[in-house]
């Protein structure tokens, strides 16, 4: 078995986006306070400090200028604890067209969070995560390499996640992605090369009243899953709800703007990244798309159904008898910890992907995690 080590050491990931090219392909880290403060540990922003400065916490910089920049940086060092702080709470946005804040529940506590105060100090709109989030995964980083090139494809901010969700449907950014300000907005006017990939059906199905929902099992489903199912029927005829999982995120409510994710699980214990994903604007379901993996069995470029599930299935259990990966630190306060298995149909690898999320009381509530990827086949 393979095993790799993520620690987070730099507790946010910051993208300012205006009218300038960014990189998509950057390593990104994650996990940060919930309050209009953010923190970094120990990281080294080389070549991009020139964009970050700051005074008594807060985030200052060109930004008409600011191209993709991940971590910030200010001048509130505590040497108690290392940590630097910066924030907005004080600083002019309104030369900000949009600004992506990866990292655990930077859109958590209602409307009172960094992500909100960058919408508050005047960018058009800011985008966060309600609860904590694996960011360095394999499938966290293709969430947001395909988060980006929508940006550049001028895609708006809902269609970005959308469009990211569509290639890491089982990536938790998808889950707890939240936009504030505009979801309509756009950062660049230029068309790229990338059309919507996904086998797709246009539909008009009400979504009003929807409420956030996570890993709803088949029973647990909301009334409209029926009419949902028959237009999935229409690009997978053998398609079983009882097979999947739904999570819903009405990301943009101040727009009706939302999605609703389908997960295929197989014997109800291992996620997989085969899956479908409606898409609400306006409290309407507007379309529904195969992801990545289902468009490629659609398409006959990929074969899921060769795949030995009752094998992969028996591996995941034993492994849930071992002994974990990870050993809990007692001196700090836990906030939670996961173990989730996953297969990746195009890579063909079995993961369990086991995290510690503590809450650092010395440094105002900062959520640090430490994630163990183990592949089990």
């Amino acid at each position: 078995m393979k095993k790799r080590t993520l620690k987070r050491t730099l507790c946010i990931v910051l993208s300012i986006v205006l009218v300038t090219a960014f990189n998509s392909s950057m390593n990104v880290f994650a996990a940060t306070t919930s309050n209009q403060y953010a923190y970094s540990i120990g990281c080294d922003h080389g070549s991009w400090a020139w964009l970050l400065g700051g005074h008594e916490g807060d985030f200052t910089g060109n930004v008409n200028y600011a191209a993709t920049c991940y971590g910030i940086i200010g001048n509130d060092y505590n040497s108690d604890t290392g940590y630097k702080y910066a924030g907005f709470n004080s600083t002019d946005m309104s030369t900000c067209d949009h600004i992506s804040l990866v990292g655990c529940s930077t859109a958590s506590n209602g409307n009172y969070n960094i992500t909100w105060k960058a919408v508050d100090r005047g960018a058009n709109s800011a985008l966060g995560f309600t609860d904590s989030i694996h960011s360095r995964t394999s499938a966290g980083k293709t969430w947001l390499e395909k988060y980006n090139d929508g940006l550049a494809n001028g895609y708006t901010i809902s269609r970005c996640v959308t469009y990211a969700t569509g290639f890491s449907s089982s990536s938790d950014l998808a889950t707890y992605a939240k936009i504030y300000g505009s979801s309509a907005n756009t950062v660049t006017d230029s068309k790229g090369a990338s059309e919507f990939p996904f086998n797709t059906v246009i539909t008009n199905i009400s979504a009003k009243g929807i409420e956030n929902v996570v890993e709803a099992k088949s029973e647990e489903a909301s009334g409209m899953t029926s009419s949902i199912v028959a237009e999935i029927k229409k690009l997978d005829a053998n398609f079983d709800l009882n097979d999947y999982r739904m999570t819903a995120n009405m990301f943009a409510p101040q727009d009706g703007n939302g999605m609703i994710t389908f997960s295929y699980y197989m014997d109800d214990t291992v996620k997989t990244n085969k899956g479908f994903v409606a898409v609400i604007e306006n409290n309407v379901i507007v379309e529904i798309f195969a992801n990545d993996v289902a468009t490629k069995e659609q398409k006959g470029e990929l074969d899921t159904k060769g795949v030995a599930e009752v094998n992969l299935v028996t591996l995941a259990k034993n492994h849930m008898a071992s002994k974990s990966a990870l050993t809990i630190d007692s001196t700090k306060n836990v906030v939670k910890t996961t173990e989730n298995y996953y297969y990746d149909y195009l890579t063909g690898k079995l993961v369990c992907e086991e995290s510690i999320f503590y809450s650092l009381a010395e440094s105002d509530g900062v959520i640090v995690d430490y994630t163990v990827e183990t592949v089990i086949n």
